[in-house]
């Protein structure tokens, strides 16, 4: 019975050590969000400037993303810079609730402001607004991540035509990429319903110098071009001098070629191409933006989405 008790309170304790780490990782510095409208009023279709500070309650410096979000619906994300991030979007007509969100990190707990209320006049033509979802992805290098792009019209009931959105993005670290699927949205005539696109971004891992699988170093080489002058020399003595003499220029070429390498060859052969450098690491706010033209006038509809790559 006492064994059993030991081994009861010996794998409690080991399970309380596990846990340890967990608790000590949690973040512990409060962190406070404040959003500020800069046009309280606006019409729809046009940019609205919104931005957002986020202070640690020790003075931290804070790095990361935030995300800015209307009611339930996000919006858009954005690197913070010096505990600040600013952003640029296009709002529906109507009343609109505003909010901002900070993830947090590994030291720093998550906050979120208080809700703004604000309204954006209707426009007498029809207008677009961009949504994400999500609006912030954390990546290793080398690896890819997912939002759902959202398009929404408004004041559209009047159009007699569909109208044609190409999607792009902008502000992409070095060594990434990004892809739409699909890279066009239509809008139906006369539709106010969203229309939706994937993007994916892809970042780039570090990779070393490829190497030729078939070069094991010179070992090959002299186990062909010493047999070969060995025939040589027996095979010469039932030739002339003048033709020994040019079968071993051959093995003498012959030779060369495989210790120089033919220059280039040899080069990528033995040291390979350079290696492939990563994505690198940062928080970066990349541009997504929505274009439509008609062959007279450019409607271009934007939102913005924070990437962290670690």
């Amino acid at each position: 019975m006492k064994i059993e008790i030991r081994r009861f309170w010996l794998l409690a304790l080991m399970v309380t050590l596990a846990c340890l780490p967990a608790f000590a990782s949690q973040p512990t510095v409060r962190t406070f969000t404040d959003l500020t409208v800069v046009s309280s009023r606006s019409v729809a279709g046009s940019a609205t400037e919104v931005r957002v500070k986020i202070v640690a309650a020790n003075g931290d410096q804070l790095n990361g993303a935030v995300t800015l979000m209307d009611g339930e619906r996000v919006l858009a994300g954005a690197s913070i810079q010096d505990g600040a991030a600013e952003f640029s979007v296009n709002l529906t007509g109507g009343a609109h609730e505003l909010k901002a969100v900070y993830e947090g990190d590994e030291e720093h707990q998550p906050s979120a402001s208080d809700a703004l209320k604000f309204h954006t006049d209707l426009n007498s033509t029809p207008t677009y607004a961009l949504g994400l979802s999500p609006a912030t992805l954390s990546l290793t290098a080398g690896l890819a991540g997912d939002s759902v792009v959202t398009l929404t019209p408004s004041n559209n009931g009047a159009t007699s035509g569909p109208t044609f959105f190409t999607l792009s993005c902008s502000g992409l670290p070095a060594n990434s990429s990004c892809y739409f699927t699909p890279s066009t949205l239509q809008v139906p005539a006369g539709s106010n319903s969203p229309v939706t696109s994937n993007l994916a971004l892809q970042t780039q891992a570090a990779s070393g110098a490829m190497r030729n699988p078939f070069n094991t170093g010179q070992g090959i080489a002299l186990a062909i071009i010493f047999p070969g002058i060995f025939a040589l020399g027996f095979y010469g003595r039932k030739r002339s001098s003048f033709s020994r003499l040019m079968m071993l220029g051959l093995v003498v070429l012959a030779a060369s070629v495989a210790f120089t390498g033919c220059g280039a060859l040899y080069q990528y052969h033995n040291h390979g191409p350079p290696k492939n450098p990563a994505t690198p690491s940062g928080t970066y706010t990349i541009q997504i933006t929505a274009q439509a033209n008609n062959g007279v006038v450019a409607t271009n509809v934007n939102t913005t989405l924070a990437l962290t790559v670690k």
